[in-house]
């Protein structure tokens, strides 16, 4: 009798992806402001986002968005996880754009090693095929990480699983990814005059418009136009655009009308936080610690 070897049914990346996200135990994952934008008190402002756009490392920024993602225990090794190196392949996609196993492990390797040098993450090779990978506080310093949330008070935002589970990892590109972590970070209908992108978060305004374009195409924002009176403007007029996240993404809570940097673009609002209130109240729920 001959009997018929079935081939085997391989787990794709998005099953893999979901499997670790759910055996997280979490619906969202705490990210610190500071990773996308360092605090007023600094004369830098861009942070290591901007590192991830400047090197059009997409690839490299969603790698890191879901070890944060998965890591959601501290252990005996710290805020690690371990995983074989085919997994790993499998969680950051390298098998579908890869010609070989060799290529697509190699790919992996070159991506934690580029979060490494950013002082992200710290990789451990715990045999020939696992790697155990250690969280890094999210700014690039290199300091141990703590859950924020968890007894600190760190400005942070809420990356809701429906990234990943609604495949919006595979949807958006970089600078649409970069402009989402933006908005979270800021109130509802945030503005700011192209000029000050590269100051404040290290890219062109061409590259924030880009972004905010797949936004609204994929109609993960709302956007609007304001018409501020301006003595000194030629027209007697500027105009200023607006975008506030559409459900399941949240805007960060306002300061209450604190005021905030000079240079923030009038919005028909008060200035507060790093811009610009909006002039309507807002929605948004505030953030919460996973």
């Amino acid at each position: 009798m001959n009997h018929v070897v079935a081939e085997p049914v391989i787990a794709t990346p998005y099953e893999t992806r979901v499997h670790f996200l759910g055996r997280a135990r979490r619906t969202a994952t705490p990210l610190r402001r500071d990773f996308v934008q360092k605090p007023r008190s600094e004369a830098v402002r861009p942070s290591v986002l901007s590192t991830f756009v400047k090197n059009r490392d997409h690839r490299g920024l969603l790698a890191y968005l879901f070890i944060l993602a998965v890591t959601s225990k501290e252990n005996a090794d710290g805020w690690t996880t371990r995983l074989d190196s085919r997994v790993w392949a499998r969680c950051f996609g390298t098998t579908e754009n890869t010609s070989s196993d060799a290529a697509s492990l190699g790919a992996v390797s070159k991506i934690l090693q580029r979060l490494e040098e950013r002082r992200l993450i710290e990789v451990q090779r715990v045999s020939r095929s696992e790697a155990a990978v250690t969280l890094l506080r999210e700014d690039g310093s290199g300091r141990l990480y703590t859950r924020p949330g968890l007894d600190n008070k760190d400005a942070h935002i809420q990356l809701p699983h429906e990234f990943w589970t609604n495949e919006l990892d595979a949807h958006l590109k970089l600078p649409g990814l970069a402009m989402l972590l933006v908005l979270m970070c800021e109130p509802a209908w945030f503005g700011l005059a192209s000029e000050r992108y590269p100051a404040w978060y290290g890219w062109s305004a061409d590259t924030a418009e880009r972004g905010y374009k797949e936004l609204l195409t994929h109609q993960l924002a709302d956007f609007r136009e304001r018409i501020v009176k301006a003595p000194a403007a030629p027209l007697g007029y500027t105009k200023t655009h607006q975008y506030k996240l559409a459900p399941p993404f949240r805007h960060a809570p306002s300061t209450g009308g604190k005021t905030g940097r000079p240079d923030a673009v009038p919005a028909g609002g008060k200035e507060v936080g790093n811009n610009v209130e909006q002039s309507e109240p807002s929605t948004a729920a505030s953030p919460q610690a996973g």
